[in-house]
């Protein structure tokens, strides 16, 4: 199973950098795995996310995902799943 992700890159994350408060942005994995969720950690709470695959682009997974009202720290990744085995 392989995977990509670059944050800094508008294909991978748009817009990059830094996000203000109540602004979305898309989140993009590149992988051959058959699913994949996008892992959050927000003020002590984790959440996973179910993420589609790209109706323009067949090996992208997306997310679009609306920064949270009060400003902070939110972490991410990704797990992935294929032939039943998730990592």
């Amino acid at each position: 199973m392989t995977a990509r992700h670059n944050s800094r890159a508008e294909r991978h994350r748009c817009p990059t950098g830094a996000l203000k408060t109540g602004v979305s942005v898309l989140l993009r994995l590149e992988t051959d795995a058959e699913r994949a969720w996008l892992r959050l950690w927000w003020q002590d709470r984790e959440t996973l996310l179910p993420m589609t695959r790209s109706s323009e682009d067949g090996a992208l997974f997306e997310y679009r995902l609306t920064m949270p009202a009060q400003s902070g720290l939110l972490w991410y990744f990704f797990v992935l799943e294929s032939d039943g085995a998730r990592m």
